[in-house]
C-alpha cells in the first residue's frame, strides 16, 4: 500500500495491486497456521471461525472508514491511514509477545 500511495501512474498502481495481492496470499496461510498452533485441538475450528469473523468484519468496517476518510481528507489520506494501521498492529503484537 505504501507503493500505491506514492505511485502517480496507472501502470504503477497495477504493480502495487499485484504486490499487495501477493503479500496477502503469503500472509493468510501463516496467520491461519498461527491460530491453529495456539488453540487447543477441541476449540480449533471455533477459533478459526472467530478469527475469520473479525477478519471479514474488519474488511467491511475498514472499507466504510476508508470511504469516510477519503470524503473528509482526500484519497491519499485514506490510503496512507490504511497502510499505517497494519504496521501499528504488527508493532503492538511484537511488543506484547517480546516479553
Amino acid at each position: 500500500m505504501w507503493f500505491m500511495l506514492i505511485a502517480n501512474h496507472i501502470a504503477l498502481w497495477i504493480v502495487g495491486a499485484v504486490l499487495l495481492g501477493l503479500g496477502t496470499a503469503i500472509v493468510y496461510p501463516t496467520l491461519q497456521a498461527a491460530i491453529s498452533d495456539v488453540t487447543a485441538i477441541y476449540w480449533r475450528a471455533s477459533a478459526m471461525g472467530v478469527y475469520r469473523f473479525w477478519r471479514d468484519s474488519g474488511y467491511a468496517i475498514g472499507a466504510m472508514m476508508a470511504g469516510v476518510i477519503a470524503d473528509w481528507l482526500g484519497f491519499r489520506w485514506a490510503i496512507g491511514l490504511t497502510a499505517i494501521l497494519p504496521v501499528l498492529a504488527g508493532w503492538r503484537v511484537y511488543t506484547k509477545t517480546k516479553n
